[in-house]
């Protein structure tokens, strides 16, 4: 959906210019077969974009149309696994302070690097600096993303457009964890750690 987002910002039609999408793998995976011609194009995550334009690959645009991560579960899950779900963002919440607390930054630039096979320590560094111009400390879902993911679903199947956006977010983890104190602990901790 992302890349649709941003065919659309290139004016580009994926029926009318006969664009074809290929479900590959990962990152790694989709900027391998970039390299060695098994596709034409990719959408990736800025600190491939940097890989790629260093190879001498072209970028097209620079865009990011929406949030295209979160956390989704069903409506019966939720109810029946609370806890669990609760710990699930709670790790995530965690994670995130982990990651944006300075004193950790070598180890997350290792992270990068082996996780994401990405060799040049600058790339690394400037998709470190990534982090947090999109980082929230407070996981809230967007009803804007969603209606953006909505609009294009429904070309796929009509009924989505019946769907009101706003009965899909469930923000009462996010706001236990922000109300009771956690996610200022958590953050309080990785800084004084």
């Amino acid at each position: 959906m992302v890349a649709v987002l941003g065919l659309e910002h290139l004016k580009l039609d994926v029926v009318r210019d006969q664009i074809r999408f290929r479900a590959l793998g990962n990152y790694p995976i989709l900027v391998q077969a970039l390299e060695t011609g098994g596709i034409d194009a990719v959408v990736v995550d800025n600190i491939f974009t940097r890989q790629l334009t260093q190879k001498g690959f072209k970028v097209m645009a620079d865009f990011a149309p929406a949030s295209a991560s979160g956390v989704v579960v069903s409506g019966k899950f939720l109810d029946e696994n609370t806890t669990v779900a609760e710990n699930l963002l709670k790790g995530i919440v965690e994670a995130q302070a982990f990651i944006t607390n300075p004193a950790n930054k070598q180890s997350v630039l290792k992270m990068l690097r082996d996780r994401l096979k990405i060799t040049d320590p600058a790339v690394v560094e400037l998709s470190y600096e990534d982090i947090f111009s999109v980082h929230k400390r407070e996981p809230y879902p967007t009803v804007e993303g969603l209606r953006v993911f909505q609009r294009l679903m429904k070309s796929q199947n009509p009924e989505v457009a019946q769907v009101r956006v706003e009965d899909l977010i469930d923000t009462r983890i996010v706001r236990k964890l922000e109300s009771s104190g956690f996610i200022d602990k958590v953050y309080d901790f990785a800084v004084a750690k």
